[in-house]
Protein backbone atom coordinates (compact mmCIF):
# COMPACT_ATOMS: atom_id res chain seq x y z
CA UNK A 1 0.00 0.00 0.00
CA UNK A 2 1.34 3.43 -0.91
CA UNK A 3 2.11 5.70 2.04
CA UNK A 4 0.23 8.96 1.54
CA UNK A 5 0.47 12.49 2.76
CA UNK A 6 -2.86 13.52 4.35
CA UNK A 7 -4.73 16.61 3.26
CA UNK A 8 -6.29 19.37 5.32
CA UNK A 9 -8.81 21.98 4.18
CA UNK A 10 -9.54 25.50 5.34
CA UNK A 11 -11.40 25.44 8.64
CA UNK A 12 -14.16 27.93 9.28
CA UNK A 13 -12.79 28.58 12.77
CA UNK A 14 -9.44 28.07 14.44
CA UNK A 15 -8.80 25.36 16.97
CA UNK A 16 -7.03 27.00 19.88
CA UNK A 17 -4.92 24.69 21.99
CA UNK A 18 -2.30 25.44 24.61
CA UNK A 19 -0.19 22.57 25.84
CA UNK A 20 1.27 22.33 29.29
CA UNK A 21 4.69 22.40 27.67
CA UNK A 22 5.84 25.40 25.61
CA UNK A 23 4.99 25.01 21.90
CA UNK A 24 8.58 25.83 20.98
CA UNK A 25 9.67 22.58 22.59
CA UNK A 26 7.20 20.44 20.65
CA UNK A 27 8.68 17.95 18.22
CA UNK A 28 5.65 17.96 15.88
CA UNK A 29 6.41 19.12 12.37
CA UNK A 30 5.03 22.52 11.41
CA UNK A 31 2.87 21.01 8.66
CA UNK A 32 1.13 17.62 8.37
CA UNK A 33 3.45 14.80 7.39
CA UNK A 34 3.11 11.91 4.98
CA UNK A 35 1.51 9.35 7.26
CA UNK A 36 0.30 5.80 7.19
CA UNK A 37 -3.50 5.95 7.05
CA UNK A 38 -6.19 3.69 8.45
CA UNK A 39 -9.38 2.23 7.04
CA UNK A 40 -11.08 3.24 10.31
CA UNK A 41 -10.12 6.14 12.57
CA UNK A 42 -11.71 8.29 15.28
CA UNK A 43 -10.92 11.32 17.42
CA UNK A 44 -12.78 12.65 20.46
CA UNK A 45 -12.24 15.45 22.93
CA UNK A 46 -14.16 16.66 25.97
CA UNK A 47 -13.66 20.04 27.59
CA UNK A 48 -15.82 20.78 30.63
CA UNK A 49 -15.65 23.22 33.53
CA UNK A 50 -14.10 20.59 35.78
CA UNK A 51 -10.69 20.02 34.16
CA UNK A 52 -10.33 16.69 35.95
CA UNK A 53 -12.96 15.37 33.54
CA UNK A 54 -11.34 16.63 30.33
CA UNK A 55 -10.56 13.76 27.95
CA UNK A 56 -8.90 13.10 24.58
CA UNK A 57 -8.65 9.96 22.43
CA UNK A 58 -7.26 9.21 18.97
CA UNK A 59 -7.75 5.71 17.57
CA UNK A 60 -6.71 4.00 14.33
CA UNK A 61 -7.61 0.44 13.36
CA UNK A 62 -6.87 -1.42 10.15
CA UNK A 63 -3.91 0.86 9.46
CA UNK A 64 -1.49 0.53 6.58
CA UNK A 65 1.29 -1.99 7.05
CA UNK A 66 3.95 -0.95 9.55
CA UNK A 67 7.26 -2.75 10.17
CA UNK A 68 7.69 -3.05 13.92
CA UNK A 69 11.05 -1.27 13.59
CA UNK A 70 9.16 1.92 12.66
CA UNK A 71 7.94 2.14 16.26
CA UNK A 72 11.54 2.44 17.42
CA UNK A 73 12.40 1.95 21.09
CA UNK A 74 10.31 4.41 23.13
CA UNK A 75 11.43 2.67 26.33
CA UNK A 76 14.88 4.04 25.58
CA UNK A 77 15.20 6.87 23.08
CA UNK A 78 12.25 7.21 20.66
CA UNK A 79 9.98 10.13 21.52
CA UNK A 80 6.34 10.51 20.42
CA UNK A 81 4.05 13.47 19.78
CA UNK A 82 0.31 13.64 19.23
CA UNK A 83 -0.18 16.48 16.75
CA UNK A 84 -3.38 18.33 15.87
CA UNK A 85 -3.46 20.49 12.73
CA UNK A 86 -5.91 23.13 11.62
CA UNK A 87 -5.78 24.79 8.20
CA UNK A 88 -2.44 23.02 7.60
CA UNK A 89 -0.92 24.76 10.62
CA UNK A 90 0.18 23.08 13.83
CA UNK A 91 -2.41 23.93 16.47
CA UNK A 92 -1.31 21.71 19.36
CA UNK A 93 1.31 19.19 20.35
CA UNK A 94 1.15 16.60 23.12
CA UNK A 95 4.72 15.46 23.80
CA UNK A 96 5.61 12.05 25.25
CA UNK A 97 9.29 11.62 25.88
CA UNK A 98 11.12 8.32 25.79
CA UNK A 99 10.64 6.17 28.93
CA UNK A 100 8.63 8.88 30.69
CA UNK A 101 8.63 9.84 34.34
CA UNK A 102 6.23 7.47 36.10
CA UNK A 103 6.36 6.97 39.84
CA UNK A 104 6.49 3.17 39.41
CA UNK A 105 9.37 3.27 36.89
CA UNK A 106 9.46 3.39 33.13
CA UNK A 107 6.11 4.07 31.45
CA UNK A 108 6.91 2.35 28.13
CA UNK A 109 6.82 -1.40 27.59
CA UNK A 110 7.89 -3.18 24.40
CA UNK A 111 5.65 -6.03 23.23
CA UNK A 112 8.02 -8.68 21.80
CA UNK A 113 8.14 -7.57 18.18
CA UNK A 114 4.46 -6.65 18.06
CA UNK A 115 4.60 -3.01 19.15
CA UNK A 116 4.74 -1.01 22.36
CA UNK A 117 2.52 0.23 25.17
CA UNK A 118 2.64 3.37 27.34
CA UNK A 119 0.87 3.82 30.68
CA UNK A 120 0.85 6.80 33.03
CA UNK A 121 -2.27 7.16 35.20
CA UNK A 122 -1.12 10.58 36.38
CA UNK A 123 -0.93 12.00 32.85
CA UNK A 124 2.33 13.71 33.73
CA UNK A 125 3.34 13.89 30.05
CA UNK A 126 0.94 16.54 28.60
CA UNK A 127 -2.04 14.68 30.06
CA UNK A 128 -1.46 11.51 28.00
CA UNK A 129 -2.31 8.42 30.05
CA UNK A 130 -2.01 5.62 27.51
CA UNK A 131 -0.64 4.69 24.10
CA UNK A 132 -0.93 1.36 22.30
CA UNK A 133 1.04 0.61 19.16
CA UNK A 134 0.43 -2.73 17.46
CA UNK A 135 1.29 -4.32 14.14
CA UNK A 136 1.11 -7.67 12.37
CA UNK A 137 2.33 -8.67 8.90
CA UNK A 138 -0.06 -7.68 6.12
CA UNK A 139 -2.22 -4.73 5.18
CA UNK A 140 -4.81 -3.31 7.59
CA UNK A 141 -3.05 -4.87 10.60
CA UNK A 142 -1.71 -1.75 12.32
CA UNK A 143 -3.47 -0.27 15.36
CA UNK A 144 -2.80 3.01 17.17
CA UNK A 145 -4.51 4.27 20.30
CA UNK A 146 -3.65 7.47 22.20
CA UNK A 147 -5.72 8.65 25.15
CA UNK A 148 -5.42 11.20 27.91
CA UNK A 149 -7.37 12.99 30.61
CA UNK A 150 -7.20 15.44 33.45
CA UNK A 151 -5.88 18.87 34.24
CA UNK A 152 -2.71 18.54 32.12
CA UNK A 153 -4.68 18.33 28.88
CA UNK A 154 -4.88 21.43 26.75
CA UNK A 155 -8.19 23.23 26.34
CA UNK A 156 -9.87 23.27 22.93
CA UNK A 157 -12.35 26.08 22.48
CA UNK A 158 -15.69 24.50 21.59
CA UNK A 159 -17.83 24.24 19.58
CA UNK A 160 -15.86 23.72 16.40
CA UNK A 161 -17.60 25.07 13.32
CA UNK A 162 -17.32 22.75 10.28
CA UNK A 163 -13.77 21.77 11.17
CA UNK A 164 -11.46 19.91 8.88
CA UNK A 165 -8.98 18.17 11.12
CA UNK A 166 -5.73 16.30 10.79
CA UNK A 167 -4.60 14.25 13.78
CA UNK A 168 -1.25 12.49 13.67
CA UNK A 169 1.02 10.52 15.94
CA UNK A 170 4.62 11.28 14.97
CA UNK A 171 7.84 9.89 16.39
CA UNK A 172 11.45 11.01 16.44
CA UNK A 173 12.36 8.45 13.75
CA UNK A 174 10.26 10.40 11.25
CA UNK A 175 7.46 7.83 11.22
CA UNK A 176 3.83 8.92 11.33
CA UNK A 177 0.32 7.49 11.68
CA UNK A 178 -2.62 9.78 11.05
CA UNK A 179 -6.16 10.46 9.89
CA UNK A 180 -8.04 13.33 8.28
CA UNK A 181 -11.64 14.22 9.04
CA UNK A 182 -13.92 16.12 6.65
CA UNK A 183 -16.53 18.57 8.06
CA UNK A 184 -19.37 16.08 7.69
CA UNK A 185 -17.39 13.57 9.78
CA UNK A 186 -17.13 15.89 12.80
CA UNK A 187 -19.89 16.33 15.40
CA UNK A 188 -19.98 19.15 17.98
CA UNK A 189 -22.03 19.29 21.13
CA UNK A 190 -21.65 22.74 22.66
CA UNK A 191 -23.82 21.91 25.68
CA UNK A 192 -21.79 18.86 26.62
CA UNK A 193 -18.49 20.41 25.57
CA UNK A 194 -17.54 17.59 23.24
CA UNK A 195 -16.30 17.06 19.72
CA UNK A 196 -16.25 13.68 18.03
CA UNK A 197 -14.86 12.75 14.62
CA UNK A 198 -14.74 9.45 12.79
CA UNK A 199 -13.91 8.34 9.28
CA UNK A 200 -14.00 5.17 7.24
CA UNK A 201 -12.10 4.81 3.97
CA UNK A 202 -13.49 2.44 1.37
CA UNK A 203 -10.14 2.71 -0.40
CA UNK A 204 -6.94 4.43 0.53
CA UNK A 205 -6.54 7.52 -1.68
CA UNK A 206 -3.78 7.13 -4.25
CA UNK A 207 -1.92 10.03 -5.82
CA UNK A 208 -1.57 9.46 -9.55
CA UNK A 209 -4.76 7.46 -10.13
CA UNK A 210 -6.39 10.19 -12.23
CA UNK A 211 -9.25 10.57 -9.73
CA UNK A 212 -9.98 13.30 -7.20
CA UNK A 213 -10.28 11.27 -4.02
CA UNK A 214 -9.49 11.45 -0.34
CA UNK A 215 -9.30 15.15 0.43
CA UNK A 216 -7.35 16.09 -2.70
CA UNK A 217 -8.24 19.62 -3.76
CA UNK A 218 -8.00 18.67 -7.43
CA UNK A 219 -7.12 15.52 -9.36
CA UNK A 220 -4.01 14.02 -7.75
CA UNK A 221 -2.86 17.30 -6.22
CA UNK A 222 -3.09 19.16 -2.96
CA UNK A 223 -1.49 18.69 0.45
CA UNK A 224 -1.76 14.92 0.23
CA UNK A 225 -0.08 14.73 -3.17
CA UNK A 226 2.07 17.05 -5.24
CA UNK A 227 1.17 20.76 -5.17
CA UNK A 228 -1.49 21.97 -7.60
CA UNK A 229 -0.73 24.03 -10.70
CA UNK A 230 -2.09 27.40 -11.78
CA UNK A 231 -5.92 27.46 -11.94
CA UNK A 232 -6.31 24.04 -10.25
CA UNK A 233 -8.82 23.95 -7.41
CA UNK A 234 -7.38 24.50 -3.95
CA UNK A 235 -8.41 24.84 -0.31
CA UNK A 236 -5.36 26.33 1.39
CA UNK A 237 -2.21 28.09 0.20
CA UNK A 238 -0.14 24.95 0.72
CA UNK A 239 -2.21 23.18 -1.95
CA UNK A 240 -0.58 25.33 -4.64
CA UNK A 241 2.88 25.39 -6.17
CA UNK A 242 2.61 29.18 -6.06
CA UNK A 243 1.64 29.13 -2.37
CA UNK A 244 -1.37 31.32 -3.17
CA UNK A 245 -4.90 29.90 -3.07
CA UNK A 246 -8.08 31.84 -3.81
CA UNK A 247 -10.54 29.04 -4.68
CA UNK A 248 -8.09 28.17 -7.47
CA UNK A 249 -4.30 28.37 -7.44
CA UNK A 250 -3.15 31.88 -8.31
CA UNK A 251 -0.19 32.96 -10.48
CA UNK A 252 3.25 32.48 -8.99
CA UNK A 253 6.89 32.89 -9.90
CA UNK A 254 7.63 29.24 -9.10
CA UNK A 255 4.87 27.22 -10.81
CA UNK A 256 6.53 26.40 -14.16
CA UNK A 257 3.82 28.32 -16.02
CA UNK A 258 3.77 31.71 -17.73
CA UNK A 259 1.02 33.55 -15.87
CA UNK A 260 0.23 36.83 -14.19
CA UNK A 261 2.42 39.56 -15.70
CA UNK A 262 5.30 37.17 -16.39
CA UNK A 263 6.79 37.39 -19.87
CA UNK A 264 8.33 33.92 -19.69
CA UNK A 265 8.04 30.87 -17.47
CA UNK A 266 8.44 32.23 -13.93
CA UNK A 267 10.42 35.25 -15.11
CA UNK A 268 10.01 38.82 -16.30
CA UNK A 269 7.33 41.25 -15.20
CA UNK A 270 7.03 41.50 -11.43
CA UNK A 271 9.00 38.26 -10.87
CA UNK A 272 12.47 38.95 -9.58
CA UNK A 273 14.15 36.60 -12.03
CA UNK A 274 15.08 37.78 -15.52
CA UNK A 275 14.32 35.58 -18.51
CA UNK A 276 16.95 33.58 -20.42
CA UNK A 277 17.60 33.63 -24.15
CA UNK A 278 14.49 32.78 -26.17
CA UNK A 279 11.95 33.46 -23.40
CA UNK A 280 9.28 36.13 -23.80
CA UNK A 281 9.91 39.77 -22.90
CA UNK A 282 8.46 43.26 -23.05
CA UNK A 283 11.67 45.23 -22.62
CA UNK A 284 15.38 44.72 -22.02
CA UNK A 285 14.92 44.62 -18.24
CA UNK A 286 12.99 41.34 -18.59
CA UNK A 287 16.04 39.55 -20.05
CA UNK A 288 19.17 38.12 -18.44
CA UNK A 289 20.90 38.85 -21.76
CA UNK A 290 19.93 42.52 -21.46
CA UNK A 291 18.35 42.50 -24.91
CA UNK A 292 14.67 42.08 -25.77
CA UNK A 293 14.36 41.71 -29.53
CA UNK A 294 10.71 41.95 -30.53
CA UNK A 295 8.94 39.77 -27.96
CA UNK A 296 11.79 37.36 -27.15
CA UNK A 297 14.99 37.68 -25.15
CA UNK A 298 17.98 37.60 -27.44
CA UNK A 299 21.62 38.62 -27.35
CA UNK A 300 24.22 40.13 -29.61
CA UNK A 301 24.66 37.46 -32.28
CA UNK A 302 27.44 35.94 -34.35
CA UNK A 303 26.80 34.11 -37.62
CA UNK A 304 28.65 32.70 -40.61
CA UNK A 305 27.35 34.14 -43.87
CA UNK A 306 25.13 32.06 -46.09
CA UNK A 307 27.05 33.46 -49.09
CA UNK A 308 30.54 32.38 -50.24
CA UNK A 309 33.28 34.82 -51.29
CA UNK A 310 36.83 34.65 -52.60
CA UNK A 311 39.65 36.47 -50.83
CA UNK A 312 39.17 39.72 -52.74
CA UNK A 313 36.57 41.15 -50.40
CA UNK A 314 37.24 44.82 -51.12
CA UNK A 315 39.20 45.24 -47.89
CA UNK A 316 37.67 45.47 -44.44
CA UNK A 317 34.99 47.88 -45.58
CA UNK A 318 33.88 45.50 -48.30
CA UNK A 319 33.72 42.60 -45.84
CA UNK A 320 31.72 44.71 -43.35
CA UNK A 321 29.31 45.61 -46.14
CA UNK A 322 28.73 41.90 -46.84
CA UNK A 323 28.04 41.22 -43.14
CA UNK A 324 25.65 44.18 -42.90
CA UNK A 325 23.77 43.16 -46.04
CA UNK A 326 23.27 39.64 -44.68
CA UNK A 327 22.60 40.63 -41.06
CA UNK A 328 20.13 43.45 -41.70
CA UNK A 329 18.18 41.35 -44.18
CA UNK A 330 17.48 38.91 -41.33
CA UNK A 331 17.23 41.52 -38.54
CA UNK A 332 16.48 45.05 -39.78
CA UNK A 333 18.04 47.86 -37.79
CA UNK A 334 21.12 45.91 -36.75
CA UNK A 335 24.77 46.50 -37.70
CA UNK A 336 27.60 44.03 -38.08
CA UNK A 337 31.41 43.75 -38.23
CA UNK A 338 33.37 41.09 -40.13
CA UNK A 339 35.80 38.97 -38.11
CA UNK A 340 38.88 39.90 -40.19
CA UNK A 341 42.34 41.27 -39.44
CA UNK A 342 44.75 43.44 -41.43
CA UNK A 343 48.24 44.70 -40.68
CA UNK A 344 46.72 47.87 -39.28
CA UNK A 345 44.03 46.39 -37.04
CA UNK A 346 43.36 43.00 -35.44
CA UNK A 347 39.90 41.44 -35.46
CA UNK A 348 39.73 41.49 -31.64
CA UNK A 349 39.96 45.28 -31.74
CA UNK A 350 37.16 45.62 -34.28
CA UNK A 351 34.41 44.08 -32.19
CA UNK A 352 32.60 45.39 -29.07
CA UNK A 353 33.42 43.91 -25.66
CA UNK A 354 30.12 42.23 -24.78
CA UNK A 355 28.50 38.81 -24.61
CA UNK A 356 27.92 37.08 -27.94
CA UNK A 357 25.42 34.36 -28.78
CA UNK A 358 24.44 32.13 -31.66
CA UNK A 359 20.83 32.14 -32.80
CA UNK A 360 20.14 28.73 -31.28
CA UNK A 361 20.38 30.36 -27.83
CA UNK A 362 23.86 29.19 -26.85
CA UNK A 363 26.31 31.75 -25.53
CA UNK A 364 29.39 31.89 -27.73
CA UNK A 365 31.63 34.28 -25.78
CA UNK A 366 31.26 35.99 -22.40
CA UNK A 367 33.30 38.87 -23.84
CA UNK A 368 36.65 39.70 -25.42
CA UNK A 369 38.52 38.15 -22.50
CA UNK A 370 37.30 34.68 -23.42
CA UNK A 371 38.69 35.08 -26.94
CA UNK A 372 41.99 36.53 -25.74
CA UNK A 373 42.54 34.09 -22.88
CA UNK A 374 41.22 30.82 -24.28
CA UNK A 375 41.09 31.31 -28.04
CA UNK A 376 38.02 29.10 -28.07
CA UNK A 377 34.28 29.80 -28.11
CA UNK A 378 31.86 27.85 -25.92
CA UNK A 379 30.20 26.42 -29.02
CA UNK A 380 30.75 26.41 -32.78
CA UNK A 381 29.70 29.25 -35.08
CA UNK A 382 27.60 26.84 -37.11
CA UNK A 383 24.53 28.86 -38.17
CA UNK A 384 24.04 31.58 -40.78
CA UNK A 385 22.09 34.84 -40.52
CA UNK A 386 18.82 32.92 -40.98
CA UNK A 387 19.60 30.43 -38.22
CA UNK A 388 20.30 27.65 -40.73
CA UNK A 389 23.30 25.29 -40.72
CA UNK A 390 26.45 26.95 -42.03
CA UNK A 391 29.21 24.38 -42.12
CA UNK A 392 32.51 24.77 -43.94
CA UNK A 393 35.43 27.23 -43.98
CA UNK A 394 35.54 31.01 -43.32
CA UNK A 395 38.02 33.76 -44.20
CA UNK A 396 39.54 35.32 -41.05
CA UNK A 397 43.27 36.17 -41.41
CA UNK A 398 43.14 35.94 -37.62
CA UNK A 399 44.58 33.68 -34.95
CA UNK A 400 42.23 32.02 -32.46
CA UNK A 401 43.04 34.67 -29.83
CA UNK A 402 41.97 37.52 -32.12
CA UNK A 403 45.42 38.72 -33.19
CA UNK A 404 46.29 39.19 -36.88
CA UNK A 405 47.88 36.40 -38.89
CA UNK A 406 50.26 37.26 -41.73
CA UNK A 407 48.20 35.41 -44.38
CA UNK A 408 45.44 37.89 -45.29
CA UNK A 409 44.96 37.80 -49.12
CA UNK A 410 46.94 41.06 -49.42
CA UNK A 411 44.59 42.80 -46.95
CA UNK A 412 41.59 41.17 -48.64
CA UNK A 413 42.13 42.83 -52.01
CA UNK A 414 43.34 39.99 -54.23
CA UNK A 415 42.82 36.36 -55.17
CA UNK A 416 46.56 35.96 -55.95
CA UNK A 417 47.77 35.20 -52.41
CA UNK A 418 46.96 33.10 -49.36
CA UNK A 419 44.71 33.70 -46.38
CA UNK A 420 44.07 32.09 -43.02
CA UNK A 421 40.73 30.35 -42.68
CA UNK A 422 38.71 29.01 -39.72
CA UNK A 423 36.24 26.13 -39.62
CA UNK A 424 33.01 25.30 -37.79
CA UNK A 425 34.63 23.70 -34.73
CA UNK A 426 35.37 25.54 -31.47
CA UNK A 427 39.06 24.51 -31.46
CA UNK A 428 39.79 25.90 -34.94
CA UNK A 429 37.04 28.47 -35.26
CA UNK A 430 39.42 31.22 -36.49
CA UNK A 431 42.68 29.54 -37.48
CA UNK A 432 42.45 26.10 -39.09
CA UNK A 433 45.00 26.66 -41.85
CA UNK A 434 45.86 28.79 -44.88
CA UNK A 435 44.36 28.47 -48.39
CA UNK A 436 44.65 30.03 -51.82
CA UNK A 437 42.63 33.26 -51.96
CA UNK A 438 40.84 32.17 -55.13
CA UNK A 439 38.66 29.83 -53.06
CA UNK A 440 35.14 30.82 -52.02
CA UNK A 441 34.40 30.69 -48.29
CA UNK A 442 32.10 32.29 -45.70
CA UNK A 443 32.67 35.28 -43.42
CA UNK A 444 32.08 35.42 -39.67
CA UNK A 445 29.97 38.43 -38.62
CA UNK A 446 29.72 39.94 -35.10
CA UNK A 447 26.75 42.12 -34.14
CA UNK A 448 27.61 45.62 -32.92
Amino acid sequence: MIQLRPIIFVAATTIVLHTSAEMASAACNDVPQGCKLSAVASFSYTNVENDDKDKIQFKMTKGQETPVADFGNPASDTTYDLCVYDNSELAASFDIRADGDCAAGGCWELKDGKGARYKDKTGSEAGITGIKLGTKPGEDKTTVLVKGKGVNLSDIVLPLSSPRLIVQLQNSLGQCWGAYFAPEEVANDEEKGTVKASTELRDFPVCGDGIKNGLESDIDCGLGCSPCAFEDNCNVNEDCISGDCDVTCQPGCNDSTTNGDETGIDCGGSCGATCPFGFGCNDNADCSTGLCRGTACSGKLVFATSSMHDGNLGGLSGADAICNARGTAARPGTSWTAWLSTNAVAAIDRIIDQEYWVSSGLRLFTGKDQITNTGMPSTAVSTNELGQDAFGLRWTGTNNDGTANSSRCSEWTTTEAFGVIGDNTPAFWSAAGSLDCVGAYRLICFEN
